[in-house]
């Protein structure tokens, strides 16, 4: 792919752009399906060498103004291009888009669109409230540098679920509770006794010198801790 050819991967959008992106997305989809309408995402990240060829459409070759920045949130990662397909087909019809920027806001994902061009979503406050800002300004704030792929991953991957404690190995204090009562351990040590008990990684409990195992047949094991 040459420094000017135009960037469909997801992938190489910021992640800040890239989850709301992809939600809102998901969301037209849902409510486009029953219409026959699926967006697609054409363009994505922008090198500085493709937003400068660009930008001279219309200007110093031939063809239609199609943007009117080098300095263009693409740059960053955090717009993408999108068109509707109906039939299999590109719309680039403009009351199409608005019924859809009506039926699912941008702005409810974080995003935001540009009236004068309205295949263009980006990431909410990257031109300022009034866009009169540069795109580099927003990128300076938050520590961003132009056309250089940060890269991201849909879905996100979720986090590892909490161990289940053993059941097994749980440790009640005899008569350290009100009026007597056993008290289940759960900090992973405490004073008891005089002597200090500390729950190991391995299920295991150490008192004082001593460590202790419950067997799978309930039997009480203790060795001494090295």
């Amino acid at each position: 792919m040459s420094s000017t050819s135009q960037d469909r991967d997801r992938d190489h959008l910021h992640p800040l752009f890239r989850a709301p992106f992809e939600q809102w997305l998901a969301a037209v989809q849902a409510w486009s399906k029953s219409r026959g309408i699926v967006p697609l995402a054409y363009e994505t990240f922008r090198t500085a060498e493709r937003q400068a060829y660009l930008y001279a459409s219309g200007r110093t070759r031939p063809g239609p103004v199609i943007t009117y920045t080098l300095d263009s949130a693409h740059e960053l990662g955090v717009a993408g291009d999108w068109v509707p397909l109906v039939g299999g087909k590109q719309s680039w019809d403009v009351g199409l888009y608005n019924e859809i920027y009506a039926a699912v806001p941008p702005g409810a994902f974080g995003l935001e669109t540009l009236d004068f061009e309205r295949p263009h979503v980006q990431l909410r406050g990257v031109n300022g409230p009034n866009f009169n800002v540069s795109a580099s300004v927003w990128a300076a704030v938050h520590g961003l540098r132009a056309n250089v792929i940060v890269g991201s991953r849909w879905p996100v991957a979720a986090a590892p679920a909490p161990a289940v404690p053993d059941q097994r190995r749980r440790v009640f204090l005899r008569g350290a509770g009100k009026n007597g009562k056993n008290v289940l351990m759960t900090p992973p040590a405490a004073e008891y006794g005089g002597l200090m008990l500390t729950r190991l990684p391995t299920g295991q409990m150490q008192i004082g010198p001593l460590i202790q195992t419950i067997h799978e047949d309930g039997a009480l094991g203790f060795e001494r801790a090295e």
